[in-house]
């Protein structure tokens, strides 16, 4: 097989979410060879993520996507792949699995209380193990980590620009009148043009967000006084919100509840559980999306869980002590061993690779390099 049939295998098999560690790593390679690749490429995937599922029936075809990259490209085709269609009526929940290494998309319709107005909402799953970037309606992108998941309506661009978001993303923010917010729980992100990283997972205790360029103003929308009201963030700052501070004020507001008058909402004082950091180096919070992964006193229990997503593994600590190591530097994007090889000979512990789990036992002979 030659280079350009084995490239065209190659993004077959990614569109049909077949494709290996190995052959990811190779059509990766190629598709950081040029701008032209990158974008031929990206056109492939957003062809299918694009794709209008507001319809009352949806279709993709991933050979003609693939013959469109081809046309621009002049890679022979080796074989036909089959045509995936899908359909379903207007009202109904469907869960549609993407031909996009694991990645999944749902349609579904929410109906008012009376039945008058429904909205139509499109959700992105990305498993752990993987990463995705999509475009949205106005232009704007958004890079999302694994374990993730993002939710926004079908009209999304015309008169609102709300995100819901479970999980990790990134997003680049095309200027225009209409806010962009981004919801996790009772907190809310508020931007008009700007890049910023919101780290929201729901079986996390606390919610994070890093402003690149621009401006972002968040703020919670409970009504508990004490915890509600607007921070603006400016570039290099980071806002951190502890998730136990709602549960514990939600307590206290039943407690009082017939004792204080209820109030608007308010510009909350600083406390413990909203920590703002001026000039932060943002590298370690969005490293992620990149080929280098900044870690900045991490410590082994906080960086498990992030290798967990990023491989899909899970992650055993025969030694719990373990877990209070500390790292800084820089980790290649690459294969799990190898990845696990370095941070062994820069730190006191063994591991062994069972199937998808990793089992950290201590190293008692190591010596520092």
């Amino acid at each position: 097989m030659d280079k350009l049939d084995n490239i065209k295998s190659l993004i077959v098999n990614y569109l049909n979410g077949t494709i290996s560690g190995s052959e990811y790593q190779q059509l990766k390679t190629w598709i950081n060879l040029s701008d032209k690749n990158q974008l031929e490429f990206d056109r492939i995937r957003e062809i299918w993520l694009a794709s209008n599922l507001a319809s009352e029936k949806f279709q993709f075809n991933s050979q003609a996507a693939f013959e469109r990259f081809q046309e621009k490209n002049a890679i022979p085709l080796l074989r036909k792949t089959k045509k995936v269609a899908l359909s379903y009526p207007w009202a109904a929940a469907i869960l549609i699995v993407a031909l996009l290494g694991g990645i999944a998309l749902r349609h579904f319709v929410r109906s008012s209380v009376d039945g008058q107005t429904t909205v139509a909402y499109q959700e992105i799953i990305v498993p752990n193990g993987s990463r995705s970037k999509i475009r949205l309606p106005d232009s704007s992108t958004i890079t999302i980590n694994a374990g993730t998941t993002l939710r926004y309506s079908t009209d999304f661009g015309k008169k609102q620009r709300n995100i819901w978001l479970d999980g990790e993303a990134y997003f680049v923010v095309n200027k225009s009148p209409v806010p962009f917010i981004v919801h996790s729980g009772t907190v809310r992100i508020k931007a008009v043009g700007t890049e910023f990283n919101v780290r929201a997972y729901s079986t996390e205790n606390k919610i994070e967000t890093t402003l690149i360029t621009g401006k972002v103003v968040v703020s919670d929308t409970s009504d508990l006084s004490n915890i509600s009201g607007e921070v603006s963030l400016f570039p290099n700052q980071k806002l951190i919100v502890a998730k136990e501070m709602i549960a514990s004020a939600a307590n206290r507001d039943a407690r009082e509840k017939s004792l204080i008058p209820k109030k608007k909402h308010q510009i909350s004082k600083p406390t413990s559980n909203i920590i703002k950091e001026e000039r932060v180096d943002p590298a370690p919070d969005i490293s992620w999306k990149d080929d280098e992964w900044v870690i900045y006193r991490e410590s082994l229990e906080e960086l498990s869980v992030k290798l967990e997503r990023r491989y899909n593994v899970d992650i055993v600590f025969v030694d719990e002590h373990l877990k209070s190591l500390r790292y800084n530097g820089t980790l290649p994007d690459q294969p799990l061993e190898q990845v696990l090889n370095l941070m062994s000979m820069v730190s006191p512990i063994r591991y062994t690779v069972q199937g998808k789990t990793v089992v950290f036992s201590e190293n008692r002979y190591f010596k520092k390099p």
